[in-house]
């Protein structure tokens, strides 16, 4: 992502307000525009990059000064000060880093506002993001309340035993979801005793399995590190999701 995108998504969005606009609080400095994110250790180019687009948007908006708030710890404690914050106006950020899925329950309560006039106006939205990621931060009454700036990888693993067990390849490798779910449907049918399971391990090492189940088949769980490996299982592969 370059900082030209994150530029809109973090300090473009000056929308995406709880409930008041900007600089309503008491604690807000007038011409402020605070940006709440967490430090995450396996992203240290976030800071980075909020860091640059602070500086390019003071540059072109003058008088404008962007805070940047960063919290430290774990995604629960983010997502605790981040509710504490949105009880109130005074206290509430101008714009925060969000999970997609927890959009809608924002925009219920009154949290979020919708970004549409910005993004129109804005020619990267539709140039740079695909309609994919675009509908990842609609909310159910077709408004968009946000734009994606980052996505995870997620690894699919499975029990080779169990896939030879139901006449699967050891070396599977779906390209598609029908792919997935004719296997998942091939081993519901021919073998039993088969636990489908989503359970998150703490961590994959060569001597246990990523999950804990001792037959779960399909089951999609965070990529172990490619230097482990676990006896009886394979990681099918890895694909983005926002």
């Amino acid at each position: 992502m370059n900082r030209r995108t994150l530029l809109a998504a973090s300090l473009a969005a000056a929308a995406t307000a709880a409930v008041s606009g900007c600089g309503s609080g008491s604690g807000r400095k007038p011409g402020e525009l605070e940006v709440l994110y967490r430090v995450e250790k396996t992203w240290p180019h976030l800071e980075k990059m909020l860091k640059e687009a602070k500086k390019e948007y003071e540059a072109a908006h003058k008088g404008v000064t962007v805070k940047l708030t960063p919290v430290q710890g774990s995604s629960e404690d983010y997502y605790t000060k981040l509710a504490l914050l949105n009880r109130s106006p005074g206290s509430a950020p101008d714009v925060y880093f969000h999970d997609t899925f927890q959009v809608n329950a924002d925009v219920a309560a009154k949290k979020l506002a919708p970004l549409d006039s910005y993004l129109a106006k804005w020619p990267d939205w539709e140039k740079q993001f695909p309609e994919s990621l675009r509908q990842a931060a609609r909310g159910l009454d077709g408004k968009t309340y946000g734009v994606p700036i980052s996505t995870d990888n997620r690894g699919l693993w499975y029990n080779k035993d169990v896939f030879k067990s139901a006449g699967l390849p050891e070396n599977w490798a779906p390209k598609t979801w029908d792919d997935i779910l004719d296997a998942a449907r091939t081993i519901k049918r021919k073998v039993r005793g088969v636990t489908r399971s989503a359970c998150t391990p703490r961590r994959s090492t060569a001597r246990a399995p990523p999950c804990r189940a001792s037959r779960c088949s399909c089951t999609a769980l965070p990529a172990a590190p490619s230097s482990t490996t676990a006896s009886g299982w394979r990681g099918a592969r890895e694909s983005p999701t926002p």
